[in-house]
């Protein structure tokens, strides 16, 4: 009977001490482990928001490389006639059809720099003209849409009445030109 008593004993003793093993075991695992667990979701936590914001990013960068795309050949007249020089004798010969008198005076030109893609060069000039009637004025804003520069007349446009039963017209007339072209990757 004595000998069942203390197989009783060691077994008990045996288990409190497995136990109490395991106890110590899962303390030192949770307090030397757990802050490298939390330190392990925050970083998976943040590599996941990193790469929704990353796949985000990317699709609004493929927008705009479609819509550059799409305004680069809607544009693509314009671009080309970006690259070309601007005659100052050309435009007076090619607007004595529209005017009987026309001065064509540099007022400055404006360099623009520091755009993401292209540099340009804005030339102002004051037009003073004479045309008979309004109307005439139409064909000759036609004529700088189809003209071989980028040019734009500026508003206010002054109209006064001479004695020659015509009409004299000042304004400004911006002409566009690239100045140099970056990389664009």
């Amino acid at each position: 009977m004595s000998s069942t008593k203390i197989n009783k004993i060691d077994s008990v003793k045996a288990t409190l001490f497995i136990l109490l093993a395991i106890m110590v075991l899962v303390l030192l695992l949770f307090t030397l482990y757990m802050p490298e667990i939390r330190r392990l979701k925050l970083a998976v936590s943040y590599n996941e928001r990193s790469l929704i914001l990353l796949q985000q990013e990317m699709i609004e960068l493929q927008t705009k490389k479609a819509n550059v795309s799409e305004l680069r050949e809607a544009n693509r007249n314009a671009l080309t006639l970006l690259g070309k020089q601007f005659d100052p004798d050309h435009a007076i010969s090619e607007l004595k059809r529209f005017f009987p008198t026309i001065d064509l005076a540099t007022i400055k030109i404006t360099p623009v720099e520091n755009r993401p893609i292209l540099n340009f060069i804005i030339s102002e000039y004051d037009v003073s003209c004479e045309l008979k009637s309004p109307d005439e004025f139409y064909s000759v804003l036609e004529f700088f849409n189809s003209y071989s520069s980028v040019a734009s007349v500026s508003f206010p446009i002054s109209i006064n009445n001479n004695d020659r039963n015509s009409l004299n017209w000042r304004f400004r007339l911006n002409v566009f030109r690239a100045d140099s072209v970056r990389n664009q990757n």
